[in-house]
């Protein structure tokens, strides 16, 4: 599975539920790499996207009526899909098909938000990730994940701008490949099932519980 982002020297990808940056080079880069591909992102990126040819896309969203109850939203790629987190990785953990592929939807690409970018971290295989030269203030930052892949290079320089490619995934403790996410039972933090003495432990806000 492959993912997407573009972000600030900061670490910053968003304010007011929007980019918080305008990049011509990131978004001459954003389609030609998405295009013919399938899109993982949620309901709320959804709605900020232009229309997307050549693209499908899959919403991820807890509430599917929510999705085209609030208003009659245009279908802004070739194919719209709805479905919640948890059918998607099922399906990308079905026996019969390799990990980089669902056996519905081949070629997924996370392409946000934040929330989107945590639940399938456990799949991404390679991270494509945008970094403009410049710092900027918003209210939604990218935690650190580069730690979880072994090598990066550097496949493309734009003005203003480069894209490295994150690979060679390091399978390790809380990255493991193959295991359904759950929620933390006080925060409601996503927890990947990997514990070693019966019991999980929230990294967020240290609760702990049986499983």
């Amino acid at each position: 599975m492959k993912a997407i982002i573009a972000m600030s020297e900061n670490r910053c990808i968003g304010r007011d539920g929007k980019l918080p940056f305008h990049s011509s080079g990131d978004l001459k880069w954003f389609k030609e790499f998405t295009m013919g591909k399938t899109l993982v992102m949620g309901r709320k990126t959804y709605d900020t996207l232009p229309v997307l040819k050549g693209r499908d896309i899959i919403v991820i969203t807890h509430d599917k009526a929510r999705m085209f109850g609030d208003c009659i939203r245009p279908v802004k790629c070739e194919n719209l899909f709805v479905r919640n987190g948890k059918e998607l990785i099922e399906d990308i953990l079905d026996i019969e098909y390799p990990i980089s592929e669902c056996k519905e939807w081949p070629n997924l690409t996370v392409a946000g938000g934040k929330s989107i970018y945590e639940l399938f971290m456990p799949y991404i295989t390679e991270f494509y990730v945008t970094i403009l030269d410049i710092n900027v203030d918003g209210d939604c930052y990218m935690e650190p994940f580069e730690h979880l892949f072994g090598k990066n290079e550097v496949i493309r320089e734009f003005e203003g701008g480069k894209v490295i490619k994150y690979y060679d995934r390091i399978i390790g403790s809380h990255t493991i490949i193959g295991t359904l996410p759950s929620n933390c039972k006080i925060c409601d933090a996503v927890i990947y099932n990997e514990p070693e003495d019966g019991f999980n432990h929230c990294s967020d806000c240290g609760h702990e519980f049986e499983v």
